[in-house]
């Protein structure tokens, strides 16, 4: 109806490249496979079958054929199916998984070309073919899709618009670009539905790698279907992402439907179900609001669209009323009363359908500021524990699978292990058009932020059900024995039977497909269920019929509590971070700030004020000023070390005021800052002051990872006073040695330390430990089965002083979450190597030489230096590796560079003249590329106009000639000239 209004008006239309680039979106290609389950599913389909039929003369050498048993699509629905985006899914309700009626055609062309389509239902059959084979080699833009149509009874084609001729056009197309070369092969398809409805689809002219073989593998094993060139053993592939049996397992949260994949029926599960300890946690916020806020702009449309029309029939009703309806007007036409009838029911009933829209509208909008909840399932994975992380389901199906959150992330062995599942509703988070993701990132950041808070909760909750030697005998217990989490657990009969009895076996019956829970058996530790598995088979009695009702399934229900930290707990992880920023500063900071152009970079990058202290008395020459990130104050309090070596020049400690004095000069310069004068309050110097403090307040709450918009339980942590105070106090050294001294006596409550002498003395000590030494050594460590470099950033040492464990930060990962605690006393799993290919290339490369850099470095200490060669080295590879064309320095003298030239070398310059030479050969590489392409479409119109000179000469010597594509023109020439001798003989001797 709507496609005869505005005839004249250009109307929008897919191109055969549109098929391609609609397919692109499935980067993984298990989720194209499954879009194809996820329709059958939709169509109430109780089992669907997935198998390959070799074929030679196909690319990939075979076509994979979706078979379901579902309710199947009359023509109309047939006809739907190539409309992109429509889809009657959405007034369906909340259990179906499509939405965007997309799925089939995205999916289909991922995996192959082509595919076509085979459905019954009732008394008639279709059939769908989508080529982008036949649309390329035809050479046609628009897309076609012929759809021939017969009957289920007499099994004779149903004419549709376009007669008989359309019907012998459709099967002709189909049998030259399918498989299936005549009608009758087409109708055997058919058959191999065997009840009155289901579907079929072929997917043929499959997708190849750059190897030439398909992407999908078929032939490792025949009772699955795996991704090729993926090495099964290498450890750092998911099984889901290698085998598709394994992804399908766990592809619903609630599987009722039989997936056979190559005649072998797949065993799903429930995932909630195969955890050890599992505990569910109610979760309820008000910040899902994105797709309600969806809802309640698509209902007032709906709402002002049903009122509008109310509306006009109401106006058209009391024209009629006026004009024959009542009084002296009042017509005695039956056929006026009866058209004033007919438009005063459409009012009345336009005027209901506006209410009932106004009254949803008003529902939708008033539950915008409902909470919406989730439920939380938690529970440790016993069969591998080296898989782990949070599996999220939309409406029970899939969308992103070991999802790291909280402790996860960071690489802790207190969470890991641990699954997390939940099933997210459409009204709360609307997932992508690939089903890979969900559109709206920050609403569901905010979910995986509240995972990792129950996360946490659940690892306390679960103390109580572990053993007494803590996590590491509560995985020994199920046979775990190896601190290696890669590999697998003890195969021993105890152990197995440990975790049979942790996890109850719950299966699926194969003719009612009802779940049942078995009871524990020891006979049956270790063996597999039969495949036709049936609820008559179960040992319980309660439940060993298929008319027996489905057993409910019970979590234990946990109450998450957030934890409650000590106030030494916070001042110790605030104490923690400090030092991680203390350390990285100490990485780039040298003792002589002053005199090294690295270190002032450092100083600028990085943000850290140095304060000068201007006290000469107790200041000597040789003295720098403080690169550390924080003031003496703050270092004293947090027990931080300088980054300065200790002096050996005795300084003179001034006699201690009196505690009630010192308190009351603190007060009132702490009050005066926070109640300033007008004076002060007209001063720019105090404004931006005033300003420099509040980002440093904010700057703090960065680093201690809290979130503003969190409305969550929150502890409110207040920066310390130090770091409020460093912008507006500079006193000198005197006052600064009394209040490490004030700070001592109130918060230790022990006696004054020693005189800074002896204490300079006892640092000097400690700075000669081995421990200072090990830290930044480059080391050598076996992780999944291979040597990964990395370097020590913190140690740990026993009573006898003896290492213990070493913290290692690993060159290819440098993110704080990768690293890792070694056991230091395992000699076999770590070496040092102190001979790194970039750092010994820097360090031949300034030996070239006595330079003022080398001697800047002179004075450095050897992890210092390690570094610093570290860096010259990596910084020359890139030199070199981007010098222009035609620059004035060559690889060679660029590798003899010094510290100084490094620093004066015009890098500006340089990456100008990189450009430029870069945009010159783009330049080149395009205009040649334009050059080929216009050559193309030459040589191409060429060929069209002589195929069309062809065939204008065949039809005037040839009265016989057919109607042809320009593909076969040239075929049906040869075999033209083929004949024409023997032709020649017949007519000579007739």
């Amino acid at each position: 109806m709507t496609s005869t209004r505005y005839p004249s008006l250009t109307r929008a239309g897919l191109t055969n490249s549109y098929l391609h680039t609609n397919s692109t979106t499935h980067q993984f290609l298990f989720g194209a496979v499954a879009e194809l389950l996820d329709n059958a599913r939709d169509a109430e389909a109780k089992q669907i079958d997935i198998f390959p039929t070799k074929d030679p003369s196909l690319r990939g050498g075979f076509y994979l054929n979706f078979l379901d048993d579902g309710r199947g699509m009359d023509p109309t629905e047939v006809n739907n199916v190539v409309q992109f985006g429509k889809s009657f899914k959405r007034a369906s309700g909340d259990n179906m998984i499509g939405q965007y009626g997309n799925g089939l055609k995205s999916g289909s062309m991922r995996i192959g070309n082509d595919f076509i389509l085979f459905t019954k239902r009732r008394e008639k059959m279709s059939a769908l073919m989508l080529s982008r084979t036949f649309h390329d080699k035809e050479d046609i833009e628009s897309v076609i899709c012929p759809m021939p149509v017969w009957s289920t009874t007499t099994r004779l084609p149903v004419i549709q618009e376009g007669g008989k001729e359309r019907h012998k056009q459709e099967i002709d197309l189909m049998c030259r670009y399918s498989p299936f070369k005549s009608e009758s092969a087409l109708m055997k398809q058919f058959e191999k539905i065997e009840g009155d409805c289901g579907t079929l689809i072929v997917i043929y002219n499959l997708k190849l790698l750059d190897s030439g073989e398909p992407e999908l593998d078929i032939v490792s094993d025949r009772s699955d279907i795996r991704m090729a060139e993926m090495d099964p053993e290498d450890q750092s592939n998911l099984p889901e992402r290698v085998s598709f049996k394994a992804y399908a397992s766990i592809l619903y949260l609630d599987p009722r439907m039989k997936i056979y994949v190559q005649n072998k029926k797949i065993r799903t599960k429930r995932l909630a179900n195969a955890l050890c300890n599992p505990m569910m946690y109610k979760f309820s916020s008000n910040r899902f609001k994105k797709r309600s806020e969806d809802e309640v702009t698509k209902t007032e449309h709906e709402y002002n669209l049903a009122e509008g029309r109310a509306r006009e029939l109401e106006s058209t009703s009391r024209d009629l009323e006026k004009k024959f309806g009542s009084g002296a007007h009042k017509s005695s036409n039956t056929a006026d009363r009866v058209l004033l009838r007919k438009a005063q029911d459409k009012a009345k009933d336009a005027r209901e359908i506006a209410k009932s829209r106004r009254s949803e509208c008003d529902t939708k909008r008033r539950s915008l500021k409902d909470r919406k909840s989730l439920d939380f399932f938690f529970g440790f994975n016993i069969e591998n524990r080296r898989y782990f992380g949070m599996f999220i389901y939309n409406c029970s199906r899939l969308i992103r699978m070991y999802e790291r959150v909280g402790p996860q992330l960071s690489g802790s062995d207190s969470c890991a292990g641990i699954i997390g599942v939940v099933n997210v509703p459409y009204l709360v988070l609307e997932p992508t058009h690939n089903k890979q993701h969900f559109a709206d990132n920050k609403e569901y950041r905010h979910m995986l932020k509240a995972m990792g808070d129950h996360l946490q909760c659940y690892r306390r909750d679960a103390k109580d059900v572990m053993r007494k030697g803590g996590i590491k005998q509560f995985w020994e217990g199920f046979g775990y024995l190896d601190d290696d989490w890669s590999q697998p657990p003890s195969s021993e009969e105890k152990y197995e039977r440990q975790r049979a009895m942790k996890i109850p076996k719950v299966i699926q019956c194969d003719s009612c497909l009802k779940w049942r829970t078995l009871p524990f058996q020891s006979s049956q530790v270790g063996k597999d269920l039969p495949e036709g598995w049936l609820c008559k088979m179960n040992p319980d009695r309660k439940h060993n019929s298929c008319k027996c009702a489905e057993e409910i399934q019970k979590f234990p229900e946990g109450e998450f509590r957030k934890e409650q930290k000590t106030k030494e707990q916070r001042q110790a992880e605030i104490k923690e971070k400090m030092q991680k920023m203390q350390r990285e500063l100490n990485k780039v900071s040298t003792p002589d700030n002053k005199s090294s152009p690295a270190s002032r970079r450092a100083e600028s990058s990085g943000g850290s004020r140095v304060r000068k202290q201007k006290v000469a008395s107790f200041e000597s020459d040789e003295d720098d000023d403080d690169g550390g990130l924080f003031s003496k104050s703050t270092q004293s309090r947090l027990g931080l070390k300088s980054s300065r070596e200790p002096t050996k020049r005795s300084r003179a400690v001034p006699p201690p005021q009196p505690r009630s004095e010192r308190r009351e000069r603190k007060v009132r310069r702490i009050s005066e800052v926070e109640q300033p004068s007008e004076e002060i309050r007209r001063n720019n110097n105090n404004s931006r002051s005033s300003a420099r403090k509040k980002q440093k307040v904010i700057a703090y709450r960065e680093d201690l990872g809290l979130d503003d918009d969190e409305e969550e339980e929150q502890v409110q942590v207040q920066p310390p006073e130090e770091v409020l105070e460093e912008e507006i106090v500079n006193e000198d050294v005197e006052e600064m040695q009394v209040e490490q001294k004030e700070d001592v006596e109130e918060e230790e409550e022990e006696v004054v330390p020693p005189p800074p002498v002896k204490q300079a003395k006892k640092k000097s000590n400690e700075s000669k430990q081995p421990e200072d030494l090990m830290l930044g050594k480059c080391v050598e460590v076996i992780l999944d089965n291979r040597w990964r470099s990395a370097r020590i950033i913190q140690t740990d040492r026993d009573e006898q002083g003896n290492y213990k464990t070493y913290k290692l930060k690993f060159d290819q990962h440098p993110q704080d979450r990768f690293d890792k605690t070694w056991d230091a006393t395992k000699t076999d799993t770590i070496r040092f190597d102190s001979d790194i290919p970039n750092g010994a290339a820097a360090s031949s490369s300034t030996d070239t030489g006595s330079t003022s850099g080398e001697k800047q470095m002179n004075g450095l200490d050897s992890v210092t230096t390690e570094y610093y060669n570290n860096a010259f080295g990596k910084l020359k590879t890139c030199l070199r590796y981007f010098l222009p064309p035609n620059w004035r320095v060559s690889k060679d003298d660029i590798q003899k560079l010094n510290l100084d030239e490094i620093v004066d070398f015009p890098m500006d310059e340089f990456f100008d003249q990189y450009e430029k030479g870069l945009r010159c050969l783009v330049s080149t590489f395009k205009s040649k590329a334009d050059h080929q392409q216009a050559a193309a479409d030459q040589l191409k119109q060429e060929v069209h106009e002589t195929k069309q000179i062809i065939f204008d000469l065949l039809m005037l010597h040839d009265s016989g000639t057919p109607e042809m594509s320009f593909n076969d023109v040239v075929p049906y020439a040869r075999h033209y000239l083929q004949s024409l001798p023997k032709r020649n003989d017949e007519n000579a001797n007739p």
